[in-house]
């Protein structure tokens, strides 16, 4: 019999936000891996005890110098994968549409070469991830699912004890 572990998927979860300002939108150039060179939207993996708004922030925040604030869930990749180890894992990115607050473009120079807002007309020009230019190409001029302000009820977040909650629909 498989134990709990051998059975369950591993996770990783991954957020990128699009980031539309002044006609442009916000994307940044991979500095390191097989993506390097690339133009992508920023964004990277969940971190522990965060809800994925708040990952979307911290990651337009870190990578780009801009404050954002997450809006709404524009689109969900699934995909399992394979890790050095042989191991399957269950690789899920979520993209959100994010509004700008407020910053200057300071790219993190360990994992962004460039960030610039781009004009959509000059992304066909640009060396763009597959994905990416889906995820623009259907979703930047569409409205997503909002982030609704439902919580469960206080016994429900007892019993199965919710740290923090969202909810999209």
């Amino acid at each position: 019999m498989q134990s709990h572990t051998e059975k369950y998927s591993i996770h990783r979860i991954g957020v990128g936000g699009l980031c539309e300002h002044k006609n442009k939108i916000l994307l940044v150039k991979i500095a390191y891996g097989p993506s390097k060179g690339k133009w992508i939207l920023p964004g990277g993996l969940v971190e522990r005890k965060e809800t994925l708004s708040e990952a979307v922030e911290r990651e337009m925040l870190e990578e780009t110098g801009i404050q954002t604030k997450a809006k709404e869930l524009l689109s969900a990749r699934h995909m399992v994968t394979r890790k050095n180890n042989g191991e399957h894992a269950s690789d899920l990115y979520l993209t959100f549409r994010v509004q700008y607050v407020t910053g200057d473009l300071q790219p993190c120079e360990e994992e962004v070469a460039k960030a610039e807002f781009i004009a959509f007309n000059q992304l066909a020009t640009l060396r763009v991830g597959e994905l990416v230019r889906h995820v623009i190409k259907q979703t930047a001029s569409k409205q997503g699912p909002p982030k609704t302000s439902y919580q469960p009820s206080s016994p429900v977040k007892k019993k199965l004890k919710v740290f923090k909650y969202e909810l999209y629909t």
